[in-house]
């Protein structure tokens, strides 16, 4: 029987998403998610087939290109923001209700391609720097190429913005462990700590092998989780979908929350994640010829992380409806999750602490632990205002940069079709160098 407590009860927002849940700037980001969709299908309305990310890994790629991508994928799953994303998921359901989820989906999705976007340009400007991208570098690499003065005051500006939002989001790391999913608090939470710090330590050790196998594990637990709550996934999915648009009639905890909160609290989500992906430090992934594939390759981490969140929401609102089936299940996606948030914690760390950029990230690090300081002082909200302002105006530089590139991208992609798909040899060559022109 559902209790009065169990109805919708507004929430506060998390901090540093303040800003990503401006209407005009959800609106942005939806423009900005057709654009590059609208220009990707342009480009491939004319191939043969129907152009995709599943054809580009199954007929475009090599066999043992093919196997070095999903390897990739499953190596970088542990590290690629996934406590982030998820406590951003739980956050949007708390905030939305079900129907976030969806609008989540929709607002993931229109990022795909600007990501994309962004891989490509990235492997085309700097062909030998991978993991993270460096917005300075990036502007850098297009006045270079379009001949116009160096601006390295901006760019200046764009490496301590984009270094302070991602400290920012460092402090949003430690509400994993006040999650529904967590042990029992206090004494019960500190063995599950230290196995985990254990288990951190042995990944470390092992490297690259046991992130992949601890990925593999991940993805079992979580597809067996799924297999056992199958009676229960499609009430599930009906009250996303129904109360995505505030249809739902169902008197529950996490639906009723309205139209306007579940869109703020989805987009919030899924430029949230988005931008985690463009700022967080990540190892380097295959080696591709063009930066097109680097592209594809950016949009199926995309997509990956988004099927793992979808179903990790979907699993949170099934334990929310039966409690006690999901127990253990929820109990051990709970303890892979603080685990991957430990070892994306130390790809961070260890980004930060490089002799280029230690001096900023020590300075923004301060400035973040003095904000916190200051609140839990005088109980101001100085934090979150300071994450959210810097996540969202990074992002908007993300997005100006992206759009400022936008026509060299599309030609880069008309190169992949002609030289890829075609077969035939384009005239100029794009990928050549101005000094192999010459000699020519």
């Amino acid at each position: 029987m559902i209790q009065k407590t169990d109805f919708y009860r507004p929430q506060p927002p998390l901090g540093g998403t303040q800003m990503l849940q401006n209407p005009f700037y959800l609106f942005f980001t939806a423009c900005l998610g057709l654009f590059f969709w609208a220009g990707y299908r342009r480009i491939f309305a004319e191939v043969p087939y129907r152009h995709s990310l599943w054809s580009f890994l199954g007929e475009e790629c090599a066999p043992g290109q093919r196997r070095a991508i999903v390897r990739a994928l499953l190596t970088g799953l542990p590290g690629d923001s996934g406590a982030m994303a998820w406590i951003l998921t739980m956050a949007a359901l708390c905030l939305g209700g079900a129907g976030a989820l969806f609008w989540y989906l929709v607002f993931s999705l229109l990022w795909l391609h600007p990501l994309g976007a962004l891989a490509g340009l990235w492997r085309y400007y700097q062909p030998g720097c991978g993991g993270r991208v460096e917005l300075s570098a990036l502007l850098e690499g297009m006045l270079c190429r379009k001949r116009a003065r160096a601006r390295p005051g901006l760019g200046r500006l764009l490496r301590w913005l984009q270094t302070l939002a991602l400290c920012g989001m460092l402090p949003l790391l430690f509400r994993i462990l006040a999650s529904p999913s967590a042990p029992a608090r206090g004494a019960g939470l500190l063995p599950w700590l230290v196995v985990l710090l254990a288990l951190w330590l042995l990944c470390r050790l092992v490297g690259e092998r046991g992130e992949t196998v601890l990925s593999l594990l991940f993805l079992l637990l979580l597809a067996a989780a799924l297999l056992g709550n199958l009676p229960n996934l499609i009430p599930a999915v009906k009250l996303v979908l129904l109360d995505a648009f505030d249809r739902s009639r169902f008197l529950f905890s996490l639906s009723g929350a309205g139209l306007a909160a579940a869109l703020q609290a989805g987009g919030a989500a899924g430029c949230g994640g988005a931008l985690l992906r463009t700022l967080s430090a990540r190892e380097e992934g295959p080696s591709f010829a063009h930066p097109a594939q680097a592209a594809f390759y950016e949009e199926l981490r995309g997509l990956l992380q988004l099927t793992v969140q979808l179903a990790l929401g979907l699993l949170f609102l099934c334990a929310r409806l039966v409690p006690e089936d999901n127990r253990w299940p929820q109990t051990c996606l709970w303890a892979f999750l603080c685990l991957f948030g430990l070892l994306w914690l130390g790809r961070v760390v260890r980004a930060l602490a490089r002799p280029e950029g230690r001096r900023c990230g020590l300075l923004c690090l301060g400035l973040v632990g003095a904000a916190a300081v200051w609140d839990i002082w005088k109980g101001t909200a100085l934090l979150p205002g300071l994450s959210g302002g810097a996540a969202g105006l990074a992002s908007l530089a993300l997005a100006g940069l992206l759009l400022f590139d936008s026509n060299w991208y599309f030609l880069l992609l008309e190169h992949y079709r002609d030289v890829h798909i075609w077969h035939v040899t384009p005239h100029p060559d794009l990928m050549q160098t101005e000094m192999e022109r010459k000699n020519m």
